[in-house]
């Protein structure tokens, strides 16, 4: 298989899925405009909802991750704190597939 192959090939998203790529959306967002309050607010629902899924319940990474960038939205809105809600969505995200995978 091709690399475009894989690309056309639609992902398959359970709700912790879906959380961490509207994560991931919103922290781009926050790159670009990083004082806005209403996303920051929602990013911390998304958060919150993170932290009750049961798969995350039962893993040690997730937890603290979610903790660690909840810590970074109460800071001061700057562009190195959106950096590091982008790197820690991207995390997530990562850490999500690999227990999809059966890897983690």
């Amino acid at each position: 298989m091709t690399d475009s192959t894989n690309e056309q090939r639609p992902q398959f998203l359970d709700s912790l899925g879906k959380l961490c790529k509207e994560g991931k959306e919103i922290t781009d967002y926050l790159f670009q405009v990083p004082d806005d309050k209403g996303e920051r607010e929602k990013l911390g629902r998304i958060l919150d909802e993170i932290l009750a899924d049961d798969m995350v319940a039962s893993r040690n990474e997730f937890p603290k991750l979610c903790n660690d960038l909840k810590e970074v939205l109460e800071q001061e809105a700057s562009p190195k704190n959106a950096e590091m809600l982008q790197a820690g969505f991207d995390r997530m995200t990562q850490l999500w597939q690999a227990a999809r995978s059966g890897m983690f």
